[in-house]
């Protein structure tokens, strides 16, 4: 992960639509360099969460600085920071692509001699070169989405924020939106929503799971900020109790996720994997799943989930209201 300043951070961002509390208390850090994934399921508050931060909607409770400029104080200032690209693209069918993306540069304050090259520039990070003089209505929807990605970094923001950036593409042009939003990681700090395991970790640096509004847990994922290094999926018919995985050799850090998973953290250097299946034969434990990174995040993600549903269950059978 990144050592960088934070070129976004949130603190105790509340937005509440009537009686619902669509976001409560969320936040969260974004540094250049590193591209984080705010994942969850529909309806959990990422829209909403990315609104707050792209000044879009007024959050009633808390603060964003952007670029180290407050959003509410000097929205102006951070806004210069700022690029996003909605779930739907801003974008006009019957201009071109190059017309459009300069038009872009002006309103966000590119002076008329260097907004060519800032074109130019953005063209090229986002393959758009063969197809910049074209009506951007003329064009496929994978190109349209890399034309909503152009104008959200023509003026090279230090921060970039993108809604559900690969919904509605094809496999093909899922994997190529993938791969230009990994390179805007060289200049910026990155956050993109998804509802899909299969789109974080291909790009994501770290995976921030949202549930009803809150931040429910972040992690790494590639194991950098991890106490001593790489995580793991482990699951088991009959699990023990964690201290008895806990003492297993190479293990750092274990931590229990839904009925039957954790979440293992070796030690470092160390790869648990072979003591955990020994250790899962001799005692009977009954191994369903051991695996690294991808499966580690299904299973923090599943876990959070069927755990939240659970205590809302307990707690409405106890004639409680949850909110």
């Amino acid at each position: 992960m990144s050592s960088a300043e934070p070129v976004c951070s949130a603190q105790g961002l509340t937005r509440r639509f009537g009686a619902v509390e669509a976001v409560r208390d969320l936040s969260l850090e974004i540094r250049r360099g590193e591209v984080v994934a705010l994942l969850g399921p529909n309806g959990a508050g990422k829209t909403t969460t990315l609104s707050m931060l792209t000044d879009n909607l007024a959050p009633h409770g808390g603060r964003v600085w952007i670029g180290g400029h407050d959003l509410a104080a000097a929205p102006l200032a951070a806004k210069k920071s700022l690029g996003y690209l909605p779930e739907q693209p801003p974008l006009y069918p019957e201009m071109r692509v190059d017309a459009y993306l300069s038009c872009c540069a002006a309103l966000h304050g590119i002076k008329r001699g260097a907004r060519s090259r800032a074109v130019e520039d953005a063209c090229v990070r986002t393959s758009l070169g063969e197809v910049k003089t074209r009506l951007i209505g003329h064009l496929s929807k994978g190109y349209r989405q890399r034309v909503g990605l152009a104008q959200a970094i023509v003026h090279r923001p230090e921060f970039v924020v993108l809604d559900e950036p690969t919904s509605g593409l094809d496999p093909v042009q899922s994997r190529e939106t993938r791969k230009l939003i990994r390179g805007l990681a060289d200049q910026a700090g990155v956050l993109f929503s998804t509802h899909l395991l299969a789109e974080v970790a291909p790009i994501a640096d770290r995976a921030a799971i949202i549930h009803h509004g809150r931040i429910a847990c972040e992690t790494s994922l590639d194991g950098a900020d991890t106490p001593q290094g790489r995580q793991f999926h482990l699951e088991l018919a009959r699990p023990p109790k964690v201290e008895h995985i806990a003492r297993l050799p190479g293990i750092a850090e274990v931590e229990a996720i839904g009925p039957k998973g954790f979440l293992v953290t070796a030690a470092a250097g160390a790869d648990p994997r072979d003591s955990l299946a020994r250790a899962a034969l001799a005692e009977q434990w009954g191994l369903l799943a051991l695996g690294p990174e991808q499966a580690s995040l299904e299973a923090l993600f599943l876990g959070i989930l069927h755990a939240q549903e659970d205590g809302a269950r307990e707690t409405g059978a106890s004639g409680v209201t949850a909110t």
